[in-house]
């Protein structure tokens, strides 16, 4: 299997960011060498006003689509937390709709582009509430975060408080805090999930890459 390795921008920068907003040491070891070319851009006929992570936006669907994160299935289903999901755990379709037990099933290509689009608007949204600089990696990170909690649990956490005081490593802490789902009416927590904020955090922290097998290449 092989990995991409993505270098933290603040090696370079780190002299310009105030020391409080410097990450750890530890995490600025990894190597950055994905050609921009090479990312697969589906949802082509959206044209954003905003800017664009493309690299980081590719990470993110590489995270979702791996095993144990979201999964791909064809029809809808239900998932712990009892929301109806289709593809990789989306829960709305990319008309606005929301999915329900009567949704038509999809394939993998309408399930990819489904992801990307979202993913996208994701990442539009947490620019807007990030005020600290992010690597691709970290980025990644927080959007498989977000796309799994949404973007309103995003903004009242602790999490992005702590990151936008320049607490990097606090603010990946807090990924292992997002382990629990409503079932049945009561909070518990599921251990998949728990794996996944664990596998999340070392992302955020450039202990772990991003294995290439899941990347949605051209």
């Amino acid at each position: 299997r092989s990995y991409i390795h993505v270098r933290n921008p603040h090696r370079s920068k780190r002299h310009l960011l105030p020391q409080r907003m410097s990450p750890e040491p530890r995490i600025l070891d990894l190597v950055y060498n994905i050609p921009k070319s090479q990312i697969r851009l589906i949802g082509r006929l959206f044209l954003w006003k905003f800017p664009m992570h493309d690299t980081a936006i590719a990470l993110a669907t590489a995270l979702l689509r791996r095993p144990g994160f979201e999964g791909f299935c064809a029809a809808p289903y239900v998932c712990p937390a009892g929301y109806w999901r289709i593809g990789y755990g989306s829960r709305w379709l990319a008309n606005g709709q929301p999915v329900t037990t009567r949704t038509a099933p999809i394939d993998r290509a309408a399930a990819d582009s489904l992801l990307f689009q979202t993913v996208t608007t994701l990442d539009a949204a947490l620019s807007r509430l990030v005020q600290v600089p992010l690597s691709d990696v970290q980025r990644a990170a927080l959007l498989s975060w977000q796309y799994n909690v949404g973007t309103a649990a995003v903004e009242s956490s602790s999490l992005l408080r702590k990151l936008n005081a320049g607490d990097y490593t606090g603010a990946a802490d807090e990924l292992l805090c997002w382990d629990k789902a409503t079932v049945r009416g009561h909070l518990v927590e599921l251990p998949g999930l728990a794996k996944r904020r664990a596998y999340e955090r070392d992302v955020f922290l450039g202990r772990r890459s991003v294995p290439t097998d899941t990347l949605l290449f051209a």
